[in-house]
C-alpha cells in the first residue's frame, strides 16, 4: 500500500496505532489508524510479487497464485490459521507444488541457517492439510503449533494429524525440516498418513509431538520412508510414541535415530503392518513404554532389522522388542538393555537372518541361529548416545572384538546388495575398528562391525573452559555436550586406539603420557565458534619460575609411538627435561605454538626420537643449562618454517654431530645468544642476535607480539617491511594459520606468511570458501586472518556477528553500469540482528541481540578460561547496522579498537533488564546502554 512508511518520521517514538502497536516500525509511521508490520513473506517462482503479511496469510496468497507444478518460496515466521473447506490450517494444498523455506525477505538469498522459516498454527488448527492427490515437495521448514482439538468431527477431524494431514493418493517429500510441538486427540500428533498416501522424510526431525492415543510422532496407513532423520521426544498415551504403522503400510527406516519417545506400548515404533517394517543402519535408544515394547512392538508381518542398534530402552515386557510376528528377523544387530530390564517378550521368537547378532540376555529366544550369533553376552559395551558424525545421534561401539571387526567383508557386501556399504553416519563399511601398534591389517581382510555404527579412526573430544562449565558430582557439565566427550587428554588417550584423533578445545591443565600412536589437535574451522576456536594445553595454571623434577611438563611421548600434535597452543610446562614435550617416539609438531615453558634441558622440547617441526612458533621458553630445543645423541630433528624467538638460554642444542636441520626459519633472541653442537642450516633462514645457522641472513625480523592473528593458534606476525618477506624457499604450502603460501613472489621465512586477502560475502552467490567467497558473514569472520578485508555485497545479512580479529568490513565495490534510474535497487550492505522489526521483536519477546560485537579473546593464566579481550582492531566502511536489540549495544558492542567510516547505525535499541516491569523497576546496574553503540574500548 502507498500508505506504508508514508507518514512522518518525527513522530513520538512511543506512539502506537489504534491497536496499541508501536508506530515507528521502520523509522517512518504509516498513514491511517493501523501500522503495518509484516513478518511473513511469500512469493511464487513465476512472479516478482512478494506477499507480505503479519500472519500466515502471505503463504495462502502465494499458494492461490501459483500454478500447479510451481514453487512457493517462504520467509520469516508465518503464524495463524485460516478456514479452507471448513478446516483451519496454515496452508491447504490441493495441487502439485514445491514449498521452499530458508529465504530472506527479499528472496535473493536461500540460507536456512541464517533465515529459518516457521509455519506456526499457534494452537488453532493444523499446519498443513494436503489433499486431492497432490505431489508436494517441502524443504527447510519448521512446522509447529498444530492443535486440532477444536475441529469438526469428520473423517479428517480433530482426532488425526496435528502437524500435517496427508490425504489419500498424496505424495510428500519432506527435506531438512522439523515437525515439532504439534498435538492431536487420537492419531498422529505430528503427522497422519492416510491409505494410499506416501511420505518420504529425509534429513528431517519429528520432535516433541503428542497424541491422546496412537502415533505421537507419525501415524501411518500409507507408505513411509525415513532416511537420515530423527524421531525424538514424542509421546503417545497408548501406542507408537515415535511411529505407529497399522494395517497396510510399507515402512522403511534407514540411517536414522529413534530415541526418548514414550508410549504405553511400542514407544519407539509400533507396527501391525501387513507389509512389515524394514530398518537398516538405525539406532533405537532410550525409549520408554509403560507396558510393552520399549524400543519396538512388532506384529503381523513383523520387521526385517539389519545393522540396527537397540539399546537402553525400557518396558515391563520387552524393553527392546515385543514381538508377536512369526517373521521378525535380525541380522548383525545389537539388542542390549540395563541389568534391570529384559530385552524381549511376546508370543513369537525372533529369527536370525544370517547371524552376527549380539543380544545381552536370553529373553529373545533367537531361532535359526548360526555360530556367529551370540546371546546372553551381558551388557554390550557402547558409548553414550551422542553426535558421532552424520545427521543423527548414535551409539559408538567400544573396541570390543565381540562386536567390532566381526563380519567378513564379502559377507557384508552381499548383505548390502545394491545399497551403499555405509553405517548410520555414512562411514564406509568395512573400516578397521581394532588397531594395534605395529600391526598392519590388509584392507582386503577388514571386517564389518555389528550394529548401526562402524568403528574406525575416531575422534575423542576433550573440552576445558569455557566449554566445561563445572561438575555435578563427578559428572562434567558442558555448554555444548555434542562437542565434548571427556575433560582430560589422558582419558581420551585411554579410550583411543592407534590412529584415532584427540581434539582439544578450550583450556586443559594436564601433564600426560602419550602411549598410543594418535593425533592430538585443536579444533578445525568447521568445529569452532568464536571464543572456542582454540585449544590450549598447559602444564600448570601459571607460567613456571623454576625447573621441575620430572620429564615432559605437558606431553611425554613414549618410544615406538607415532604421534602428531597440530593446531594447539602449549604453555606453562615445567620439567627437568622437556619443559613442554619430552619425545622418545616419532613426533610431528605442525602448526603448534609453545610458549612460557621451562626445563634444565629442552626448555620447550627435548628429543630422543624423531622430531619434525613444521609451521610452528617457539617463544619465551627457558632452558637453564641445555637448549630450548635439545636433541639427544639418539635423536633427529628437522625444522621447517618455524619462528623461534624470545627464548632464554641456548636456542638449539645438538648432542650429536649431525641429525639437526633447520630451514626457512627465524631464530631471534632478545640479546646475544647461541646454539651448541652441529646445526645444519638449510635454505632461507633469518637469524638475529645469534650466529646459529651457516648461510642465514642476519637481521631484525621486525616481529609483532604473540596474539590471535587468525587460525587455530596464537602466532607472531611479520609486517610488510620485515626482511623475512619473500626470502625463503617454500617448504610448506600453508603457514601456521592455514593461509596459503606463497603470499608474494616466494615464501616468507618462519611460521607466518604475510598474505592479506579480500574475502567476499554475497547474498545471492554460490559460496566457495576455498576461493574466499561466502554467503555467511560469520563464517567469513571466522576464516579471516589479521589484515584481511571482508567485502560485503548489497543485501541483508542476519545474525549476531563477532569480529574478533584485525579486519576491515566494507561495502563491496559496485559496478554503476548495472544500475539504472528506471529500476530501483537497494545497494546497501545491511547487517541486522533479526529479520523482524523492533516492534515485532518486542511483541514476541524475542530480542535479536547485538548486531556486531567487536572484541578479541584473551587467555589470562589467572582465570583458566577464555574471555573477551580488547586486543583487536576493526574498521567498518559503508555498512548499515540495524534491528539490534540488546541490553548493551543494540547495534554495536565494542570492547576493542573500532573505527567507523561512511556507515549508518539506525533503528537499534538497548533494553533494560527489569526487576518488575509492571512497576517500571529496572534491575540496578542492568539498565539498557547504547542503543546504537556501546563502547568499553576505543
Amino acid at each position: 500500500s502507498p500508505l506504508v512508511d508514508s507518514g512522518p518520521s518525527s513522530a513520538d517514538v512511543g506512539a502506537v496505532d489504534q491497536r496499541g502497536k508501536p508506530r515507528l516500525i521502520n523509522l517512518r509511521a504509516d498513514i491511517g489508524a493501523v501500522e503495518f508490520d509484516p513478518i511473513c513473506f511469500a512469493r511464487t517462482n513465476s512472479s516478482a510479487t512478494i506477499y507480505t503479511t503479519e500472519t500466515s496469510l502471505a503463504v495462502r496468497q502465494a499458494l492461490s497464485a501459483v500454478s500447479a507444478g510451481g514453487t512457493v518460496k517462504i520467509s520469516g515466521v508465518c503464524a495463524g490459521t485460516q478456514l479452507t473447506s471448513g478446516l483451519p490450517q496454515v496452508a491447504y494444498i490441493n495441487k502439485n507444488v514445491d514449498l521452499q523455506g530458508g529465504w530472506d525477505s527479499r528472496f535473493t538469498v536461500n540460507n536456512p541457517t541464517a533465515y529459518p522459516t516457521v509455519l506456526d498454527a499457534a494452537g488453532n488448527g493444523r499446519v498443513l492439510f494436503l489433499t486431492n492427490g497432490a505431489t508436494v515437495n517441502a524443504s527447510d521448514l519448521t512446522l509447529k503449533g498444530g492443535s486440532i482439538a477444536s475441529l469438526p468431527n469428520v473423517y479428517y477431524d480433530r482426532i488425526r494429524g496435528g502437524g500435517i494431514y496427508i490425504d489419500e493418493n498424496v505424495t510428500v517429500d519432506l527435506l531438512r525440516s522439523q515437525i515439532v510441538g504439534n498435538t492431536a486427540e487420537q492419531q498422529g500428533g505430528g503427522i497422519y498418513i492416510r491409505y494410499g498416501a506416501t511420505l518420504s522424510l529425509t534429513q528431517s526431525s519429528v520432535l516433541s509431538n503428542t497424541v491422546g492415543k496412537d502415533g505421537g510422532g507419525i501415524y501411518s496407513l500409507g507408505t513411509l520412508t525415513v532416511t537420515g532423520s530423527t524421531l525424538a521426544g514424542n509421546v503417545a498415551l497408548e501406542k507408537g510414541g515415535g511411529i505407529l504403522a497399522d494395517q497396510y503400510p510399507s515402512v522403511a527406516i534407514q540411517n536414522s535415530s529413534v530415541y526418548n519417545n514414550e508410549a504405553a506400548s511400542g514407544a519407539g515404533l509400533w507396527s501391525n503392518s501387513q507389509r512389515g517394517v524394514s530398518i537398516v543402519n538405525t539406532t533405537i535408544s532410550s525409549n520408554r513404554a509403560s507396558t510393552s515394547g520399549g524400543g519396538l512392538l512388532l506384529a503381523w508381518a513383523g520387521g526385517d532389522l539389519r545393522f540396527v542398534t537397540i539399546a537402553n530402552n525400557s518396558a515391563p515386557q520387552g524393553a527392546g522388542i515385543y514381538n508377536s510376528s512369526a517373521t521378525s528377523r535380525l541380522l548383525a544387530s545389537i539388542v542390549t538393555v540395563t541389568p534391570d530390564q529384559t530385552n524381549c517378550a511376546g508370543s513369537k521368537p525372533l529369527l536370525s537372518n544370517g547371524g552376527y547378532n549380539r543380544i545381552s540376555d536370553l529373553s529373545c529366544n533367537l531361532q535359526n541361529t548360526t555360530a556367529d550369533d551370540l546371546q546372553n553376552v551381558g551388557n554390550v559395551q557402547l558409548e553414550p548416545l551422542s553426535d558421532n558424525g552424520g545427521p543423527t545421534l548414535s551409539h559408538k561401539p567400544v573396541a570390543d572384538p565381540s562386536t567390532v571387526d566381526v563380519m567378513p567383508g564379502f559377507v557384508c557386501e552381499a548383505n548390502f546388495a545394491d545399497a551403499d556399504m555405509e553405517d548410520q553416519r555414512g562411514r564406509v563399511r568395512p573400516s578397521l575398528g581394532i588397531r594395534q601398534e605395529g600391526v598392519v591389517v590388509p584392507e582386503a581382510e577388514w571386517r564389518c562391525d555389528i550394529g548401526a555404527v562402524e568403528l574406525g579412526e575416531e575422534r575423542q573430544r576433550v573440552c576445558g573452559a569455557p566449554l566445561l562449565l563445572g561438575y555435578v558430582g563427578d559428572a562434567p557439565q558442558f555448554s555444548d555436550p555434542l562437542r565434548c566427550d571427556v575433560t582430560t587428554i589422558a582419558e581420551a588417550i585411554d579410550r583411543a586406539q592407534t590412529g584415532d584423533t584427540v581434539v582439544v578445545t578450550g583450556i586443559i591443565t594436564e601433564s600426560v603420557v602419550v602411549n598410543k600412536s594418535v593425533t592430538i589437535r585443536g579444533p578445525l574451522i568447521e568445529e569452532i565458534t568464536p571464543g572456542t576456536h582454540m585449544g590450549v594445553v598447559q602444564g600448570q595454571k601459571l607460567a613456571p619460575t623454576s625447573n621441575g623434577t620430572t620429564n615432559g611438563g605437558i606431553f611425554q611421548i613414549e618410544a615406538g609411538r607415532e604421534v602428531t600434535i597440530e593446531q594447539l597452543n602449549l604453555r606453562h610446562g615445567r620439567a627437568a627435561r622437556g619443559g613442554a614435550i619430552d619425545n622418545a617416539g616419532n613426533l610431528t609438531l605442525n602448526g603448534v605454538t609453545i610458549y612460557s615453558s621451562r626445563a634444565a634441558s629442552g626448555g620447550a622440547v627435548y628429543n630422543a626420537g624423531d622430531l619434525q617441526i613444521r609451521n610452528s612458533t617457539i617463544l619465551s621458553n627457558t632452558a637453564s643449562s641445555g637448549g630450548v630445543i635439545q636433541n639427544s645423541p639418539s635423536g633427529a630433528v628437522d625444522v621447517r618454517h618455524a619462528t623461534i624467538v624470545g627464548n632464554s638460554g641456548v636456542i638449539l642444542h645438538n648432542e650429536r654431530n649431525d641429525g639437526f636441520t633447520v630451514a626457512s626459519s627465524i631464530l631471534s633472541a632478545p640479546t646475544a645468544s647461541s646454539c651448541t653442537g652441529v646445526i645444519a642450516g638449510g635454505q632461507g633462514n633469518l637469524i638475529h642476535n645469534n650466529t646459529c645457522l651457516t648461510g642465514a641472513t642476519n637481521g631484525d625480523p621486525l616481529l609483532g607480539v604473540l596474539r590471535d592473528n587468525g587460525g587455530p593458534t596464537l602466532t607472531v606476525a611479520i609486517g610488510s617491511d620485515s626482511p623475512a618477506m619473500d626470502s625463503a624457499s617454500c617448504a610448506e604450502i600453508q603457514d601456521q594459520r592455514g593461509r596459503a603460501r606463497p603470499g608474494g613472489a616466494t615464501c616468507d621465512v618462519g611460521a607466518f606468511e604475510y598474505a592479506p586477502m579480500t574475502l567476499t560475502v554475497c547474498a545471492s552467490c554460490v559460496a566457495d570458501p576455498t576461493a574466499g567467497r561466502f554467503t555467511d558473514l560469520q563464517m567469513a569472520l571466522d576464516r579471516a586472518m589479521a589484515g584481511d578485508e571482508i567485502a560485503i555485497e548489497a543485501g541483508e545479512y542476519t545474525g549476531n556477528f563477532i569480529a574478533y580479529k584485525d579486519v576491515t568490513l566494507r561495502h563491496a565495490d559496485i559496478d554503476i553500469n548495472t544500475l539504472s534510474q528506471e529500476q530501483s535497487f537497494d545497494v546497501r550492505a545491511i547487517l541486522q540482528a533479526s529479520p523482524r522489526s523492533l516492534s515485532e521483536q518486542q511483541r514476541l519477546q524475542l530480542p535479536g541481540g547485538t548486531v556486531l560485537s567487536v572484541h578479541g579473546f584473551d587467555m589470562p593464566p589467572s582465570t583458566g578460561t577464555i574471555n573477551p579481550g580488547s586486543d583487536v582492531n576493526v574498521t567498518l566502511r559503508g555498512l548499515t547496522i540495524r534491528r539490534g536489540m540488546s541490553r548493551e549495544g543494540g547495534g554495536i558492542y565494542n570492547h576493542g579498537n573500532l573505527t567507523i567510516y561512511d556507515s549508518t547505525i539506525e533503528g537499534n535499541v538497548a533494553i533494560n533488564d527489569w526487576a518488575d516491569i509492571a512497576q517500571g523497576l529496572v534491575t540496578s546496574g542492568e539498565e539498557g546502554r547504547g542503543g546504537g553503540i556501546y563502547s568499553s574500548g576505543s
